[in-house]
């Protein structure tokens, strides 16, 4: 009985061993913080004609939106040629639009809701615009809609048409949250009446008819670590670490609800423990690459930064900034991303372990395969002694 109760000791105190052992070579990073607070932004999606009609909302369909400026009509004669026609006798133009692709993740969309549409007319004509609004299915099943027939008009002449190519605001106070793999379907319609013809005017940079949604679901860092050179999560690194072994491998996992496409640009900067920056908004790379008009809903980035033997000892910050397609434009026109940025940020460590030589450091698995070696050979041994005992005990 007594050898019985040493040997689950000695049992318990290798566990135990193993289990210290273990805990003091993980170096499990910190998490990272984000600035990402739920803000609702005037996400723009811009009136396109897609070249081949695209599968959306459970029809085949040309008219679609999206975050990019990329227009297909450059020159106004071309614009003119393409705009949405109403003919005189006719009393109102409709035209129905579709985000595209698809929704990759959930979006709050809360606020003030807007669709900008330049139109002119052949009279100076008071004008009634109406918009609806739906939440569609893959398969075409309507499963949220909102009419807005006294929608708030914006423009030069109020709600009137006049020859003249205006741009005309319509806007109203809506909310709802859209569900991953749904489409919104924006119809947009304008009444002058039966006496004077009409057209929309889109896919033009000089004529660029939008919707701006509040979103509060953009693109975004939702997580970022560090990694060793053997590919080890950690936030501690070791000065004494040969040439090839000194650098940490940052990467984050970058998400937006509107695709992968949406997302202009990811990078990073570094700090020192002093302050000093040592990398200066450095692009990451993505790890897979996504074609343009994948919807993908989630992308990892990657970037290496190698350091010196000679490098600071102490706390490291990298901060992770994202940029998407509205903050590239407003880049463009106002020489700043903001609101359309979201950054995150992380530190880790570069110290110097000075009992342990170079030669002998070796990669996290490695250490604790030897680990979990060393300690059940202890136990087979002790095992074995307990064993010998017993039968000369007999």
């Amino acid at each position: 009985m007594k050898n019985d109760i040493f040997q689950s000791k000695v049992t318990a105190a290798a566990l135990i061993a193993l289990m210290t052992f273990a805990a003091l070579l993980c170096f499990t990073a910190p998490n990272a913080k984000s600035a990402y607070d739920g803000t609702a932004k005037p996400m723009e999606f811009y009136l396109h004609s897609a070249y081949i009609p695209v599968n959306v909302a459970g029809l085949q369909s040309k008219y679609i939106m999206n975050t990019s400026r990329s227009f297909a009509f450059l020159t106004a004669d071309e614009a003119y040629a393409n705009s949405l026609y109403k003919p005189v006798d006719q009393p109102k133009i409709t035209v129905d639009y579709y985000l595209y692709p698809n929704l990759a993740g959930p979006v709050d969309v809360d606020g003030l809701w807007q669709v900008s549409l330049w139109v002119n007319g052949s009279a100076y004509k008071p004008a009634r615009f109406s918009l609806y609004f739906q939440e569609v299915t893959v398969g075409g099943e309507v499963i949220w809609s909102q009419t807005v027939e006294d929608s708030t008009v914006t423009s030069p002449i109020g709600s009137y048409i006049d020859v003249p190519v205006y741009n005309y605001n319509l806007s109203s106070t809506l909310s709802h949250r859209f569900t991953a793999g749904t489409t919104l379907h924006v119809q947009a319609e304008v009444n002058t009446g039966a006496t004077a013809d009409a057209r929309i005017w889109y896919e033009s940079p000089s004529y660029p008819s939008k919707v701006i949604l509040p979103a509060r679901d953009y693109a975004r860092p939702v997580s970022m670590k560090t990694y060793s050179y053997w590919d080890s999560e950690t936030s501690v690194f070791f000065n004494n670490w040969n040439d090839s072994q000194r650098f940490v491998n940052i990467q984050a996992n970058v998400t937006d609800p509107f695709g992968t496409y949406d997302i202009y640009r990811v990078s990073a900067t570094i700090t020192d423990p002093a302050g000093k920056v040592l990398i200066n908004d450095a692009d990451m790379t993505a790890v897979s690459s996504n074609e343009q008009w994948i919807g993908s809903y989630a992308q990892l980035y990657k970037l290496d930064w190698d350091y010196l033997a000679n490098a600071t000892l102490g706390d490291y910050t990298v901060k992770v900034t994202v940029v998407d397609n509205n903050g590239y434009y407003r880049k463009v026109d106002s020489g700043t991303y903001n609101p359309f940025r979201e950054e995150t940020t992380q530190t880790f460590t570069i110290d110097a372990p000075a009992d342990i030589p170079p030669g002998l450091l070796l990669p996290f698995w490695l250490l604790l395969l030897l680990a979990v070696v060393a300690v059940v050979v202890v136990a087979v041994a002790v095992s074995f002694v307990i064993g010998r005992k017993r039968k000369i005990s007999f």
